[in-house]
């Protein structure tokens, strides 16, 4: 599911549940649709369990469960208020939480839940079991379409699909490693920091290509593997010049005449297919050696990296993205960046991430996003004298 059919099923979620809400007769129900409408699960049934016995000094039952996730959940009806004290059947008063908080310590310590949600079908208050003396995340139900995501604990099993993620991760990172090993050997002089420079900006566009391609900023999925695919090892080369040539250039600057698999790839602005000594290097037809474009008059000056601290910080950061988009697997890249849906976790790491590098390059927080690109220019300008 995507998250704008997310977003679209928590809007008719919420619709529909509008007004209504008997805890005995309809709680199974609610819950049941939200997890299977809202959030996917293909049986519900499976994931939630219902009236599960706990013995204090009488027998109770827990009004809904959720063993993978660790969730607690108190229900009402939709007249009662989640902050008031109600009478329970010991004479004793005690509001929705604390009566939830009752049941736990006959539970098995395996059995003790994470989270614990009471809700009377207008709301839902969420408690985080590891933050005790803090207040409750409160969502409201005709605010569902804009805050379901609070919700994803329900279901999320983070440790596995972060493991699945890391996993495709490590071997993205081991792929990347290996291409620019194997385009390293194709370059005559392989220690000279002109080379490697080249290098890093020509693996910085092949991974922007493939991003492009799967984020559907290409014309298609396949789009840069079918420019490829018409060419031999020797012409990759002059190929993917021609292309980043086409990438830099505005669709109006175009020459009205390019061939139609190269006029179908979209303008690049900033810079990325723009800098000069940074072709890649000549395959030969089996690919086994090459030769390299130089410019006689360029020359390397080494910026001075941040300091590890700092490093240390956008590292953090970055890997927060990942985790943030490691909660919605059933979304492209689109989907996630799509201004209207992206979600609030995703955009908070972007932000976190921005200020990180910001720090690191010495930028004051205040500076507009034109002045940022304006001081990075200016470094890659040095760069690439």
């Amino acid at each position: 599911m995507t998250l704008t059919q997310q977003q679209r099923a928590a809007r008719d979620f919420a619709q529909r549940w509008q007004g209504k809400g008997y805890e005995k007769g309809e709680s199974q129900s609610f819950w049941l649709s939200l997890l299977s409408e809202v959030f996917g699960v293909e049986h519900p049934d499976e994931w939630i369990t219902f009236e599960k016995q706990v013995h204090l000094d009488h027998t109770s039952f827990i009004d809904a469960f959720i063993p993978r996730t660790h969730v607690m959940i108190e229900q009402k009806s939709i007249d009662k208020d989640l902050g008031a004290p109600i009478r329970q059947s010991d004479g004793s008063l005690l509001n929705p939480f604390q009566q939830a908080k009752r049941y736990i310590v006959e539970l098995k310590r395996s059995e003790h839940p994470r989270w614990i949600v009471t809700c009377n079908f207008r709301e839902f208050w969420v408690y985080d079991t590891e933050n005790p003396n803090g207040e409750p995340l409160k969502i409201i139900l005709k605010n569902l379409e804009k805050e379901y995501h609070l919700l994803r604990f329900l279901v999320e099993e983070k440790s596995e699909q972060l493991r699945r993620e890391m996993e495709v991760s490590v071997k993205a990172g081991e792929l990347v490693g290996i291409i620019y090993d194997k385009l390293l050997e194709q370059y005559i002089d392989k220690d000279s920091p002109e080379t490697l420079r080249s290098l890093n900006i020509l693996c910085v566009r092949l991974v922007f290509c493939l991003y492009a391609e799967d984020a559907g900023l290409f014309p298609s999925h396949t789009a840069f593997h079918d420019y490829l695919y018409n060419y031999k090892a020797g012409q990759f080369r002059s190929a993917l010049i021609r292309l980043f040539e086409v990438l830099d250039t505005p669709l109006a600057d175009r020459d009205p005449y390019l061939d139609e698999d190269l006029a179908a790839f979209p303008y690049v602005n900033g810079g990325l297919f723009g800098a000069r000594s940074s072709s890649p290097a000549q395959w030969d037809a089996d690919g086994s050696s090459a030769k390299r474009d130089t410019n006689p008059s360029a020359k390397h000056t080494a910026g001075e990296p941040p300091a590890s601290r700092a490093i240390a910080r956008i590292e953090q950061t970055a890997q927060a993205i990942l985790d943030a988009r490691a909660k919605y697997p059933d979304s492209s890249l689109a989907d996630l960046y799509d201004e209207n849906t992206m979600p609030p976790e995703l955009r908070r790491a972007h932000q976190d991430n921005d200020r990180a590098v910001m720090a690191a390059y010495g930028f004051s927080p205040k500076m507009t996003e034109s002045e940022c690109v304006a001081e990075l220019f200016k470094l890659y300008q040095e760069l690439t004298k």
